[in-house]
C-alpha cells in the first residue's frame, strides 16, 4: 500500500512536472514496485471523482424536466460513472503496453504511466471544483464554458509534459499521445453512456 510520504512526494513531482521543472521525473518512483503502486492512486482519485459525480447529478436534476420520473435512474447514472472511471484508469495503460514495442517506448513506458497516474490526481481537481461551483450557482452560463476550457487546457498541458519528459519524444509525437489519451477517454465515456442508456 502506498504511504503518505510517497503520496506527498509523488504529488510534488507531478506538480513540478506540470511546471516543467528540471528533475521532476526523477522524483517519481519509476521502479517496478513504484509502477504498480502508482495505480493505487485511484484510491485517492475515486473520492474526489465521486464529489464531481454527485455535483453533476444535482446539476442534471435541476435542469432536466423529466429528472423526477423513470427517465432518470440515479443507480444507473452512478454505475455508468464508476465504470467509466475504472475503464479509463486501465484502458490506455493496457493499450500502450501492447503497443510499446512497436512505438519504441518499452523502456519509458513505466515512467510515463507513473507520471500519468499520479498526475490524474492533480488534473481532476479543477474539474471537480468546477462541478461544485456550477451546482452551487457560483458560476453559470458562459462562465462555465470558459472554466471548462481552462480546466481542459491545464489537463492537456500536464498530459503533454508527461509524454514529452517521460517518453523523451519530439513535440509532435507527444501531442499524438495527448490526443490518443483524450480520444480513448472520450470513447470510453460515450460507449459506457450508450451501453447503460445515460447522458455522457
Amino acid at each position: 500500500m502506498i504511504s503518505l510520504a510517497e503520496i506527498v512526494r509523488s504529488l510534488n513531482a507531478a506538480w513540478l512536472l506540470f511546471l516543467d521543472r528540471r528533475g521532476a521525473m526523477q522524483m517519481f518512483d519509476t521502479s517496478t514496485t513504484g509502477f504498480w503502486r502508482s495505480f493505487q492512486a485511484i484510491v485517492l482519485v475515486a473520492p474526489i471523482y465521486a464529489v464531481s459525480v454527485l455535483a453533476d447529478e444535482q446539476t442534471y436534476l435541476a435542469g432536466a424536466p423529466t429528472a423526477g420520473d423513470a427517465a432518470f435512474a440515479p443507480a444507473t447514472f452512478f454505475l455508468a460513472r464508476a465504470v467509466t472511471l475504472l475503464l479509463d484508469w486501465v484502458t490506455l495503460p493496457l493499450l500502450l503496453a501492447a503497443l510499446a514495442p512497436m512505438l519504441g517506448i518499452r523502456q519509458a513506458y513505466a515512467p510515463y504511466m507513473v507520471a500519468r497516474n499520479w498526475g490524474s490526481l492533480l488534473t481532476i481537481i479543477p474539474f471537480v471544483a468546477l462541478s461544485v461551483l456550477e451546482v452551487t450557482g457560483v458560476i453559470e452560463g458562459q462562465a462555465v464554458l470558459v472554466a471548462i476550457g481552462a480546466a481542459l487546457a491545464l489537463s492537456l498541458r500536464y498530459s503533454y509534459l508527461a509524454a514529452r519528459r517521460a517518453l523523451g519524444v519530439p513535440v509532435d509525437v507527444a501531442v499524438g499521445f495527448v490526443v490518443l489519451d483524450f480520444l480513448v477517454s472520450l470513447a470510453i465515456t460515450r460507449v459506457v453512456a450508450y451501453a447503460l442508456g445515460v447522458d455522457a
